[in-house]
């Protein structure tokens, strides 16, 4: 009898039965822990790869219809797919304190005095958002976590998505959300006391960010309703502002430079034309410059 013959057709079978073994080992729970998995569906981005928060650690503070909507909210945090999906979640994140922060609210009104200090030192990831609060830590917020969603932008391919979160970043910085907006005090102004302070107008600040929304504006994207809404406010501050930092002469020379700017609607340019000539005489027109000199006995730099 030749033992070799025999042999290898044997030892061929139990290979065989042992690679297979091994590709459907299971783990205790049951759990697939082959490397093979399902194929994704043809085209789709695979989910954005960030920390999220668990139910258990949303459980702590919100009950549970909130917390079901911040899971929602998460996942389509973690799954868009193009930049329009990215639009359609940061206008849910801008919406999301009004309707899930109200029990944190009213737990602080029943009493609970360190209901919305514990929330807003909480640090849950929640993609795309951080707790916090807002008038002296009375009420609770949300705040932009712009790493997050420039990531998202990235994920999706969008520079245009990248540039409209870097303009927030860089136009507010720490970009609270209340009441389903923004409000937070701009990068282009000083604080010398906790309600107010000057325009930084004259140092260039404008400009630069009125450079960055030119750029976004040469093209229509999801993103241009709120570039023009920054615009808005840019201009609004460069006009109606009363309280300058730098001195008449350098604000009226950013002033003309904006009013240079492409994305600016006739309005404004005919608004940013007329602050340009109230410079001239700025004390006519109610508007205390150079504010930010040692010697500034500026009204309006504190309350």
């Amino acid at each position: 009898m030749n033992t070799r013959t025999t042999f290898l057709p044997v030892l061929t079978l139990l290979l065989a039965l042992t690679m297979s073994a091994c590709g459907a080992e299971k783990t205790d729970s049951g759990t697939d822990t082959g490397t093979d998995q399902a194929p994704s569906e043809p085209g789709r981005l695979v989910a954005l790869d960030i920390p999220v928060a668990s139910d258990a650690e949303l459980a702590l503070f919100f009950p549970e219809d909130a917390l079901s909507m911040l899971l929602n909210y998460q996942s389509r945090f973690v799954n868009v797919q193009n930049a329009a999906d990215l639009r359609a979640v940061y206008a849910e994140a801008l919406s999301l304190d009004q309707m899930i922060l109200g029990d944190i609210m009213a737990a602080a009104d029943e009493g609970d005095d360190m209901a919305i200090s514990q929330f807003a030192q909480a640090d849950f990831p929640l993609p795309g958002l951080a707790p916090a609060c807002v008038a002296e830590c009375t009420e609770p917020a949300f705040q932009l976590s712009f790493e997050d969603w420039r990531a998202a932008a990235r994920h999706v391919g969008s520079a245009e998505a990248e540039a409209f979160f870097q303009l927030v970043d860089d136009f507010y910085g720490y970009a609270t959300i209340y009441d389903g907006d923004i409000q937070a005090w701009p990068s282009f102004f000083e604080r010398t006391w906790d309600y107010g302070g000057y325009s930084l107008l004259g140092s260039g600040a404008h400009a630069r960010l009125m450079s960055q929304i030119d750029a976004l504006s040469a093209s229509e994207s999801p993103f241009s309703p709120y570039v023009d809404q920054l615009r808005t406010r840019l201009v609004n501050d460069a006009t109606v502002q009363a309280c300058i930092g730098p001195s008449a002469t350098e604000a009226a020379a950013e002033v003309a430079r904006l009013a240079e700017a492409t994305s600016l609607s006739d309005g404004e340019r005919i608004r940013l034309q007329e602050r340009v000539s109230a410079f001239s005489s700025p004390a006519s027109f109610g508007i205390e410059h150079s504010c930010a000199s040692p010697d500034a006995m500026c009204t309006c730099m504190d309350g």
